[in-house]
C-alpha cells in the first residue's frame, strides 16, 4: 500500500474554516481596544512639551537662573534671540520639524503636527499689562485635517487640537479636563 504525504482537501477545508471563524471572533475584539490615532497623537505631542519644557529648564545654557520668564530672559551665546522669542526658538528647535516660521513662532512636525507659540498677556489689578508670565503652546495632532477644534462638550467630544500653558517658573497647565483625563487614564481608548 502506498503511503500519501500531505493533506486531504477535506482537511484544509476545515482548518480555513476553523480560521475563519476565529478571525471573525478576534477582529471586533481588537478593533474596539486599538487606541485611536488622535488620542495617541495628542498624548505624544503633550509628552513632547514636557520633554522640551523639562530639558529647556535643566540646559544653564538657554535659562542659567532656571526663570523662564519669557519677557525678561536675556539672548544667549549661541542665538541671539531673547525675550519671548527666545522660548519660541528653542522650543521649534528641539523638535523635529519639517517646516518653521519663526516670525509667526509656529512648526510643523515630519509625525504631522502643528505647532504654535504665543505669549500671553494679562492686567493686574492696577491694570498694569504684564508680559512673559505664561506662554500658550498650541498642538494641532493632525495638521489641516478635519475637525481641528479644542475639546467642547456639546460641539467637539472628539478633539485634535489641545493647548497648555507653560509658566515662567517652567510649570505646565492643561487647557481642559479631557486633556487632564487622557493623561491620567492612558489605557483609555474609547
Amino acid at each position: 500500500m502506498k503511503i500519501k504525504n500531505g493533506f486531504t482537501l477535506a482537511e484544509v477545508l476545515v482548518c480555513l474554516s476553523v480560521i475563519a471563524v476565529m478571525y471573525a471572533i478576534m477582529i471586533p475584539i481588537l478593533a474596539k481596544n486599538s487606541p485611536k490615532e488622535q488620542k495617541v497623537l495628542l498624548r505624544k505631542s503633550y509628552n513632547t512639551i514636557e520633554k522640551v519644557v523639562y530639558s529647556m529648564i535643566n540646559d544653564d545654557k538657554i535659562y542659567p537662573d532656571i526663570d523662564l520668564g519669557f519677557a525678561k530672559s536675556a539672548a544667549t551665546v549661541d542665538s541671539a534671540a531673547a525675550g519671548a522669542d527666545k522660548f519660541c526658538y528653542y522650543f521649534i528647535d528641539a523638535i523635529n520639524t519639517v517646516s518653521e516660521d519663526f516670525s509667526t513662532c509656529s512648526a510643523k512636525t515630519s509625525d504631522g503636527v502643528a505647532w504654535k507659540i504665543e505669549n500671553i498677556k494679562f492686567n493686574n489689578a492696577n491694570g498694569t499689562v504684564y508680559t512673559g508670565y505664561s506662554t500658550k503652546i498650541t498642538a494641532d495632532v493632525n495638521g489641516d485635517r478635519e475637525p481641528n477644534c479644542e475639546y467642547n462638550s456639546v460641539s467637539c467630544t472628539e478633539p485634535d487640537k489641545f493647548h497648555v500653558l507653560v509658566r515662567y517658573d517652567g510649570k505646565i497647565q492643561l487647557s481642559d479636563t479631557y486633556m487632564s483625563n487622557l493623561l491620567q487614564s492612558p489605557t483609555e481608548n474609547k
